[in-house]
């Protein structure tokens, strides 16, 4: 188990009939009565609540009441799994919930969903006969209504990455992600204003005032004799629209935490001892995953091939706070199919990231920090005690910097793929935050976005935060002065001083006879990083023995097409195939991986 936010709390893999569970609870007890199922939302909603679902279910658990989240097939940690409908989404809510009961002994269930999730969880609730209660939090009503919404939104999107509109994937899509075609197609007959519904159970509504429909739902319980309760959701925006820029909705999360409470207030059970789930395995075709606890607070998975061809482990970092998954599910992509060429890896939360606690004393932003350093730092020691010694860390932005940082320290890392790096080195005056808001924007990305027609339209009707905007012109406006009078301010320059700690570091890596590679989106902000450091024609690179610069056309920051991806992907390949197997004898082996204290606990 790993420990939680609060004192006394931890989280536990829990094995489901398909994919795992992560179980939030009391460190010494199960439950007392009721138990909490946590229905997530999709697409770039549910990569931007993932921590804040982590920390409601955390603070259920210090509350005395057991609390499950899971994956939805066809998405996250389940991307492979076939989703036949939406009702395979509803069976995997169910499913969690008799694993809730199985392992922390509670007799009584809740059920509470945001978004999508909200609909899951209605459902799933009408079919369960031991339902306490309800919440639903910013409600899908009308499927039909809600598939609108995705497609007025995916353009929007796409303006905001920089990617053109040929580029999104067939089907239902936004940010990359797919939902699975079937329970698309379901989506569009669903309408809980027409759904059979539980009968008659307390329901809180966490409500947005701007979404009527929501708020009709909420009235026809009632007329129905429903016990329900509304408040608003406040802060829902700043929470679901982004996962780096996500502000945690503090007051919500205590509202529905208290009110969960009360339906328990009244239990006379006795605590019940939770059982001990085991290690989870999950077995798939030509490979293993491993649901893995590092240090006592950080949960990841790890790719075991069944014939390791590569010594290597290829490590995931996160990119600003995307959870483990990575964005648009690409890390969870690169691992399956780099196992498939023998390479094992590993994706991973740092600390207060995702499904990671965050380490005692650290501060709520630990982006581009000293604590990710030592969270880097508990991982590897963990894989060398196994024998991993040949490690390949991948991080894209924030994670570049993390993986160069490492790579430049730490004699076991012996490559690194940086993915359009916004930062080599950090100036300690700059303001994070600040930088953060700004985000990834070249002055050709703004002179673009300013001279186009959809860009003056949402200027004229308001859509577009003008301060903002200004501000990231600004910084960008200054770095690149700096950059070019930088030769002219000698040693006592900060930028000076920045580049001979950025210079120090590629000869520390090139020494030992470690490599990087570089990789940077055509016209991404990265490219202006590695010029500040290499020269306007990037000359000084060549300097360095094992670097190299791979350059991605039609590609956006996050890497979000299809075809960018797998230029990575067979980029991250040809590294890690640099290492081959050995046997005892020195020569080519592919090898068996171990499972040393492992049992398989599903099937996937």
């Amino acid at each position: 188990m790993t420990a939680g936010a609060h004192a006394g709390t931890a989280m536990s893999p829990v094995a489901l009939r398909r994919g795992f569970g992560l179980l939030h609870h009391d460190r010494t007890t199960g439950g007392q009565g009721i138990g909490v199922v946590l229905c997530s939302a999709w697409g770039i909603p549910e990569l931007s609540s993932r921590k804040m679902m982590f920390r409601l279910a955390d603070r259920l658990a210090a509350g005395g009441l057991p609390t499950i989240r899971f994956d939805y097939p066809g998405t996250a940690d389940r991307i492979d799994e076939p989703a036949d409908g939406f009702e395979a989404w509803v069976a995997a809510a169910l499913d969690a919930a008799d694993a809730l009961k199985t392992v922390s002994g509670v007799t009584r269930l809740a059920f509470a969903g945001i978004g999508i999730g909200a609909m899951v969880a209605a459902l799933a609730a009408a079919r369960h006969d031991d339902v306490a209660g309800l919440v639903l939090a910013a409600p899908v009503v009308s499927g039909r209504r809600y598939l609108r919404e995705i497609a007025l939104a995916a353009p929007v999107v796409e303006e905001g990455l920089g990617l053109d509109a040929n580029s999104r994937p067939p089907g239902v899509s936004i940010g990359g992600i797919v939902m699975p075609p079937l329970v698309a197609t379901d989506l569009k007959s669903i309408d809980l204003n027409k759904a059979e519904l539980a009968a008659q159970k307390p329901v809180l509504a966490v409500l947005r005032p701007s979404q009527p429909q929501e708020t009709e739902l909420i009235e026809r319980l009632k007329a129905m004799g429903w016990p329900a309760e509304r408040t608003e959701f406040e802060g829902y925006d700043a929470a679901m629209d982004n996962p780096t820029l996500s502000v945690m909705p503090d007051l919500v999360l205590a509202r529905i935490s208290a009110w969960l409470a009360s339906l328990a207030g009244a239990s006379q059970e006795e605590h019940r001892p939770l059982i001990d789930p085991g290690p989870v395995v999950i077995d798939c075709p030509g490979y293993r995953e491993r649901l893995e606890l590092f240090g006592g607070r950080l949960f990841g998975l790890s790719v075991l091939p069944a014939r390791r061809r590569s010594a290597s482990c290829v490590v995931f970092l996160n990119s600003g706070y995307d959870y483990h998954a990575g964005w648009a599910y690409q890390w969870v992509r690169a691992a399956r199919m780099l196992s498939a060429s023998g390479i094992a890896s590993l994706r991973f939360d740092m600390g207060n990231i995702g499904d990671s606690a965050a380490a005692v004393g650290a501060p709520d932003q630990i982006l581009y920090s000293d604590w990710q350093q030592r969270d880097i730092d508990v991982v590897l020691d963990d894989l060398a005690a196994r024998g991993e010694t040949s490690i390949i860390l991948v991080g894209r932005c924030s994670g570049a910097y993390a993986a160069f940082h490492a790579t430049a320290r730490d004699r076991r890392v012996k490559a690194a793929v940086l993915i359009n790096q916004l930062r080599l080195v950090w100036d300690p005056d700059e303001n994070i935050d600040v930088t953060l808001r700004a985000g990834p924007r070249t002055m050709a990305d703004y002179r673009r976005r300013a001279l186009s027609g959809r860009t003056l339209k949402r200027l004229w009707s308001g859509d577009i935060n003008v301060l903002a905007a200004a501000r990231g012109l600004a910084t960008l406006v200054f770095r690149q002065i700096m950059r070019r009078v930088a030769p002219f301010l000698g040693s006592f320059a900060k930028i000076t001083r920045l580049r001979r700690q950025c210079h120090a570091m590629m000869t520390a890596v090139s020494e030992r006879g470690a490599s990087l590679q570089f990789v940077s989106s055509e016209g991404d902000e990265s490219l202006e990083q590695l010029a500040h450091y290499f020269g306007a024609d990037l000359h000084g690179l060549q300097t360095y023995p094992g670097v190299s610069l791979t350059i991605v056309p039609n590609a956006d920051h996050n890497m979000t097409p299809e075809p960018a991806q797998d230029k990575v992907l067979e980029l991250i390949r040809e590294t890690a195939m640099r290492f081959p197997a050995r046997t005892a004898t020195g020569a080519p082996a592919e090898t068996e991986p171990t499972f040393a204290g492992s049992t398989p606990k599903t099937q996937a």
